[in-house]
């Protein structure tokens, strides 16, 4: 198969890619295969990887994967964008393909649990010292990668992008031993003074995974969303490299509400100058946090770890080692799962035994999502590889309440409606928490668009059941509702104290 767009004829190269070649990667947006950019003057041919956006995507989302397309910066720790190809064909359907370099490694998120095999399904060196580093000791193993990996984002940031879907599953130990941050499908152009660019996230929906994202994310104010808005990414990333598990457990809603209020644990890092260091990059306020990945480099360079030798048990503890008793147990992109604090006998296992096949590319996965499609529509020719049944990843998607009121969704979705985790920006307010067929059902928090009124607790067909329900002077009820209104419970003044029972 061939593609060539006009760009590709004006300046005489196209991309040649076997259909029948077996999948890299399958994603929310599309499958990702593997391909050749070729040179028609000189015939130099270059390995790229081509993802074939799914026929019956919303057109946010084919917009959003063109402005990913179209974030070509070089620099070692940055994935390399290629192009943005479509094309109409015989039938006069167009279809769009999202082009980058090819990478040869693994997730982050895969060597953090002893799989070491590639994309390809071959051992690497490279890749294997890495992982005999974070057995010898994972708060320097922590530092050494987080610190390369604000090299790239300091280049992103220099280009007046921030990435907002930073995670281990985002970054790419590659065969060269490079730490590559991959996945710009939510990177957002923020405001400077040169940039004379919109937001592009006017509905105001939550993107982006609540286990990493900073507080500004969760309140979804792009205009305050700028590069502190990574740094703290990469200090959750930090400390959950350097302890083997996530600061805050629980389903989404508890932990973006976490994310806003409650403080990373740093108490569990081991060595005091990193947790310092973790501790400010993770401040709630913007303005405590490392103002660059430069200043958050700087600061990174001044902690000294004692490292053991490869092979050594290093969950042993102290001032300047590792906090006892934890181990290096990836828990994934969703919060939904608690992340799981493995002794030092796991992250033993895990450095003695680091040959699980790694299947799929990470590359390009799918633009803030790692869930897998159940059913799209590919080009004629080519058969779609039959991912595991999941619930549908989707951002910016319109459906309708019980209501008749149209709202924007972001979340998990089976059978064309929302189900399981997500977010709804309603004309009259936002929620986060869980729907089942497109109803708010079970814990979840509203908040009203005007900030009169805030709710906590639990839903029952679309309506306040069971929690809390605070106004704007402060005083709030808690109790049960009755077709969304207070029934029994107690009322209490701004200070907490009980003004009546019903």
């Amino acid at each position: 198969m061939i593609l060539q767009d006009a760009d590709g004829v004006l300046n005489h190269y196209h991309f040649e890619i076997d259909p029948t070649a077996k999948p890299l990667g399958i994603g929310g947006m599309g499958q990702v295969l593997p391909g050749v950019r070729i040179d028609e003057n000189t015939g130099h041919r270059r390995d790229v990887a081509v993802k074939f956006l799914y026929d019956d995507l919303h057109p946010s989302a084919i917009d959003r994967a063109k402005r990913e397309a179209l974030i070509q910066i070089q620099h070692p720790n940055l994935v390399e964008m290629i192009a943005f190809v479509q094309i109409t064909d015989k039938k006069g359907q167009v279809r769009s393909h999202v082009v980058s370099e090819l990478l040869r490694g693994v997730a982050l998120s895969n060597l953090m649990k002893g799989e070491l095999a590639d994309n390809f399904g071959e051992q690497q060196p490279m890749i294997q010292q890495w992982h005999e580093r974070m057995c010898a000791s994972r708060e320097a193993f922590a530092v050494d990668v987080v610190k390369e990996v604000l090299e790239g984002l300091g280049k992103l940031h220099a280009c007046g992008y921030i990435h907002r879907d930073l995670s281990p599953n985002n970054i790419m130990v590659t065969h060269e031993g490079a730490m590559k941050v991959i996945d710009l499908g939510i990177a957002l152009r923020f405001n400077t003074p040169t940039t004379g660019e919109k937001n592009v996230d006017g509905c105001g929906a939550f993107i982006g995974k609540p286990a990493y994202a900073a507080p500004e994310l969760v309140n979804h104010d792009t205009d305050a969303q700028n590069e502190t808005t990574d740094v703290y990414a990469m200090g959750i990333i930090l400390y959950q490299l350097a302890t083997g598990s996530l600061p805050f457990d629980g389903n989404d809603a508890e932990v973006m509400q976490k994310q806003r209020f409650e403080d990373v644990p740093v108490e569990n890092i081991g060595n005091k100058a990193l947790r310092k260091v973790i501790k400010k990059a993770t401040a709630k306020k913007q303005d405590d946090r490392y103002p660059t990945a430069e200043a958050f480099i700087a600061a990174l360079n001044k902690v000294k770890i004692e490292t053991a030798t490869p092979g050594e048990d290093s969950s042993k503890g102290g001032d300047n080692g590792n906090a006892p008793g934890t181990g290096m147990q990836e828990t994934g992109a969703s919060s939904t799962e608690k992340p799981k604090k493995s002794k030092g006998l796991l992250i033993a296992g895990i450095c003695a035994v680091a040959v699980a096949v790694v299947a799929g590319i990470v590359a390009m996965g799918g633009g803030g999502s790692s869930s897998q499609p159940q059913s799209h529509s590919m080009p004629e020719g080519m058969e779609q590889a039959q991912p595991q049944p999941q619930p549908t990843h989707v951002s910016l998607e319109k459906f309708t309440d019980a209501e008749g009121e149209t709202f924007t969704y972001t979340g998990e979705v089976e059978n064309g409606k929302p189900n399981g985790q997500g977010t709804g920006i309603y004309p009259y307010g936002n929620y986060t928490g869980e729907y089942k067929d497109g109803y708010r059902v079970g814990q979840g928090v509203f908040e009203s668009k005007d900030g009169t009124n805030k709710y906590e607790g639990t839903f029952a067909g679309d309506k306040y059941n069971k929690g809390k329900l605070t106004f704007s002077d402060g005083s709030y009820f808690e109790g049960t509702f009755k077709n969304g209104q207070p029934a029994k419970g107690k009322w209490y003044d701004k200070n907490g104290n009980v003004e009546s029972v019903e």
